[in-house]
């Protein structure tokens, strides 16, 4: 007999990939590997919560009806953080390189997505972290940054999967 791990919930998604993947990233200086991944990642677990409790989700988001399918629940989640739009775009540009259908952002492509090491430069001293590459992507003349939106797009999953799913000590 062995033992064996079975990713069949969303609640072992969060806690099996999505929890490695934000201390992963958040531990190490960012990179197209750990960004790609986890924008991957926080973008597509809204696909395993509508799988899993496709009958409340809408309850949960105080919706007035059940939403028909994952990119409708998607929607919603989004239109709560105008910056979650900004993983969706990394998360679909990573995979098709330029975005062609109905962009969350202005991004349009994956080179709209750096990776920057801060200098000294008072445009960016609010927000850069000094000499520790940082990513960064392009939403029209703004830079919006990944860590900033991944954080918040991970605490509202966070609030979400313990909402509809707690874990059992």
């Amino acid at each position: 007999m062995s033992d064996q791990l079975v990713l069949d919930s969303a609640r072992k998604y969060y806690d099996w990939v999505l929890e490695n993947q934000h201390k992963d990233f958040f531990e190490n200086p960012a990179d197209f590997q750990r960004l790609i991944n986890f924008a991957s990642s926080l973008f597509h677990f809204h696909e395993w919560l509508f799988v899993n409790f496709e009958a409340h989700l809408h309850i949960e988001l105080g919706v007035g009806q059940p939403f028909s399918n994952a990119g409708q629940f998607w929607g919603a989640v989004q239109a709560t953080n105008q910056n979650f739009g900004s993983i969706r775009d990394i998360a679909n540009a990573s995979k098709h390189v330029r975005l062609t259908r109905t962009p969350s952002t202005t991004m349009t492509h994956m080179a709209n997505t750096s990776i920057q090491v801060a200098t000294w430069d008072t445009a960016q001293w609010d927000n850069a972290k000094w000499d520790t590459p940082y990513a960064t992507s392009k939403d029209a003349a703004n830079d919006v940054l990944f860590d900033t939106c991944s954080e918040q797009l991970f605490q509202y999953w966070a609030t979400l999967i313990d909402r509809l799913s707690p874990k059992t000590p």
